[in-house]
């Protein structure tokens, strides 16, 4: 099953030159959807504090509940924090970079 969408480009003058449509299939959709509920739901399952980060500038990309809950934030403010805010042995980026490869 899938879901079309059509959108008509008109020339300068207004007039419909061609139309471009664009069809999903929402199965794959729905299956992807539901793969990455389950991987969120395991993440969440884990007593261990797990952070997803760009490493280029520390940036936390995603958290699961018990890092927030380890370091007292909620999921909204832990993504507004750098590695190098909470964690003591990276003080500055010289320190995290020496550490990632």
């Amino acid at each position: 099953m899938g879901l079309v969408s059509m959108v008509a480009l008109k020339d300068k003058g207004g007039k419909v030159e061609r139309f471009v449509a664009q069809v999903i299939d929402t199965e794959y959709s729905k299956k992807m959807e539901k793969s990455a509920d389950l991987f969120r739901s395991m993440i969440n399952a884990s007593r261990d504090a797990m952070f997803i980060v760009y490493p280029a500038s520390t940036k936390i990309l995603d958290a699961n509940i018990q890092g927030c809950d380890n370091l007292g934030y909620t999921y909204d403010e832990m993504l507004a924090l750098r590695m190098t805010d909470i964690e003591n042995l990276f003080q500055d980026d010289t320190a995290w970079d020496s550490r990632v490869v």
